[in-house]
């Protein structure tokens, strides 16, 4: 495992047990990646239609719902998780 995905996974440990800075922590660390993801997936045609801003309130919504479902050793890493879940959403 990288040290990347081990700090990755600490993280997401310390999320799962309260801890508010880990939590801020990990909004900061995702949130530029994944807006750049949810771009990316908007279609041009629908681009003033849809705020990459409100979906990734959705996807966080569901990211900590399910975050102790993360399974870093059968999923892979975190931000390939989170693609996942923005994916579906």
């Amino acid at each position: 495992m990288s040290e990347e995905n081990q700090v990755n996974d600490e993280l997401v440990q310390r999320v799962l047990g309260g801890d508010r800075g880990a939590l801020e922590e990990f909004l900061l660390r995702s949130y530029d990646w994944l807006e750049r993801y949810i771009q990316s997936q908007i279609p041009p045609a629908k681009r003033g239609q849809i705020r990459a801003e409100d979906v990734i309130q959705e996807v966080y919504l569901k990211v900590f719902r399910k975050m102790d479902s993360f399974r870093p050793e059968g999923r892979g890493q975190l931000f390939s998780w989170l693609q996942t879940v923005a994916r579906n959403t």
